[in-house]
């Protein structure tokens, strides 16, 4: 989850409960002074919209909205000071911030939350605080935590959905990936791309084959773009095809050139033989490529070199 939706994931819960906390307040006869409980009622109200609007401009980032929690945190402990510890609304303000902190944060921020409640609690904390609500607002209470939770669920659960959705558009786009790679590489290479398996760097014994056409130089200064594209295109699908049919490994492109590894099977000289098969078949498609571009007025020939022996391979 990007750090956009984490900020607006956690948002619509801290709405809810908090506008569950200011009612709770508003009818709350354990606050003596109304200017207390107006000014609790007011920053409950406005502070995850604060919140959210500080996240996304300052904290737009995955730790900024974790951290951010903290100030909950801060909040339901001075906010169970004002209620005079009422057991209910204290247990349901606890819950909900248990919950709303594990949504987005590792339980270790859990416990850094719990500490802050923990030390507000006891630095205000007197027998003679523990005070029974009236009944009203211990409905409240009840009704505010199912909500929350209900809410939660609601939320993971269409996050959940939104994933189920977008994994068969993923794996389409996987599958096109590979079909758009497989004509230039072997089928080692393509696994190693598409699965983001890495290829450990080894010395190993290779057949390396390298080819160019001869006089394609000077046949490509006197044609256009578009069909020196195109002849190209022609030519090294056709090299690649043949490539991969006799288990070679394209290493890459250099104009007309092709270099080709052969190294997958135990047998070294299983992998030289196969190398020389593909080199005849690569001369006769050109041979047969030749033909239908004798309208451009050059015979073309394929020069080949070959070598087998020892190299390091892997990720460079």
């Amino acid at each position: 989850m990007d750090s956009n939706r984490l900020i607006q994931f956690i948002y619509r819960p801290r709405v809810a409960v908090y506008l569950g906390v200011a009612v709770t307040l508003l009818v709350s006869n354990t606050i003596v002074a109304e200017t207390v409980r107006w000014l609790l009622i007011i920053a409950v109200v406005v502070f995850p919209h604060v919140a959210f609007r500080l996240s996304r401009r300052y904290f737009n980032h995955a730790k900024g909205a974790r951290f951010s929690m903290l100030a909950d945190g801060f909040l339901v402990g001075v906010l169970i000071v004002a209620m005079n510890f009422n057991l209910l609304v204290s247990v349901c303000m606890v819950t909900c911030l248990v919950m709303g902190t594990l949504l987005i944060c590792p339980p270790v921020m859990l416990l850094v939350n719990l500490a802050i409640v923990g030390g507000i609690c006891a630095a205000f904390f007197t027998p003679e605080h523990a005070v029974v609500g009236s009944w009203i607002q211990e409905a409240i209470s009840v009704f505010v935590l199912p909500g929350f939770n209900g809410l939660v669920v609601f939320l993971c659960f269409r996050y959940t959905s939104t994933l189920v959705d977008v994994q068969p558009s993923a794996g389409k786009q996987h599958a096109l990936l590979k079909h758009r790679i497989r004509p230039y590489v072997s089928d080692q290479v393509l696994f190693s791309i598409t699965e983001d398996q890495a290829i450990a760097s080894s010395r190993k014994h290779l057949t390396v084959f390298f080819s160019d056409i001869e006089g394609v130089t000077r046949l490509m200064d006197q044609l256009n773009e578009n069909t020196i594209t195109r002849l190209l295109n022609e030519y090294l699908n056709e090299m690649s095809k043949i490539a991969r049919r006799y288990g070679g490994t394209v290493d890459k492109y250099m104009g007309d050139g092709v270099m080709v590894l052969f190294g997958q099977s135990k047998d070294v000289s299983h992998d030289a033989i196969s190398c020389v098969k593909m080199a005849l078949a690569m001369r006769d498609k050109l041979a047969e490529l030749a033909l239908s571009w004798q309208c451009f007025g050059r015979d073309l020939h394929i020069r080949i070199g070959i070598h087998s022996g020892f190299c390091t391979v892997g990720k460079f």
